[in-house]
């Protein structure tokens, strides 16, 4: 190997994304009956059968998430995090779990093959030390410009965990039925029931509500509420 190779993601559509969560939450027996908290908490465990560790991290890392050629190796989640101990605190730690469980089984099969050629003996040249994981800073998981294409597609694998689309549409339904009868006065207001009853129900911030609000509502609802 001559230098160092840097990992980059392959392509996975949105649909995969969302398909992959949801089979998770089932195979692990996690998936709620009616609209609900999910259980992130429990996934390492359940999965892996070793649980995610809380330690302290670099300054602006909130979590990693690293592999070995055997596969992933260890969630790990900045042990500072868990000062903040109000609602907002517990959320960060909620998303952030829930972005690098979407590393680990999003990436876990691209990082295996990248490091089996990585660390590989090669004629005439130093096999020197690569990269093996994800280290996800604030603006990879909470902010509106992850670093690259992984991030963006841990980041919505962490909403589809956390929001799964069946339990978003079920808790919404009767308010998307009944938009018509709002007065045009109102639809900011409706909007704004929304996005709180999501945040309340599922436990994440309000930004990711409206943004997940956004990716699984009727376009027309949603655009005409902001008119």
């Amino acid at each position: 190997m001559n230098g160092e190779r840097n990992f980059k993601a392959k392509y996975v559509s949105d649909e995969t994304i969302e398909n992959s969560a949801a089979h998770l939450l089932v195979e692990l027996g996690l998936f709620p009956q009616k609209p609900g908290t999910i259980n992130v908490e429990v996934i390492c465990d359940k999965k892996w059968f070793a649980p995610e560790e809380y330690i302290p991290l670099e300054d602006g890392i909130m979590g990693r998430a690293l592999f070995s050629v055997m596969g992933i190796q260890q969630i790990e989640i900045n042990a500072t995090l868990c000062d903040d101990r109000t609602e907002t605190g517990r959320r960060r730690i909620r998303s952030t779990l829930a972005h690098e469980i979407g590393h680990a089984i999003l990436h876990e099969q691209q990082w295996i093959g990248y490091l089996q050629e990585a660390t590989a003996p090669q004629l005439f040249s130093e096999v020197k030390p690569v990269k093996n994981g994800f280290e996800c800073r604030e603006q990879d998981i909470l902010g509106q410009q992850p670093s690259d294409y992984a991030e963006v597609q841990a980041n919505k694998f962490m909403a589809a965990l956390l929001l799964p689309k069946k339990l978003v549409l079920e808790l919404v339904g009767d308010d998307i039925r009944d938009f018509d009868a709002f007065g045009s006065a109102s639809k900011a207001s409706w909007q704004e029931e929304m996005i709180r009853s999501v945040a309340q129900t599922f436990d994440v911030s309000w930004k990711m509500a409206e943004i997940r609000l956004k990716k699984v509502m009727p376009t027309e609802h949603w655009e005409l509420a902001l008119k």
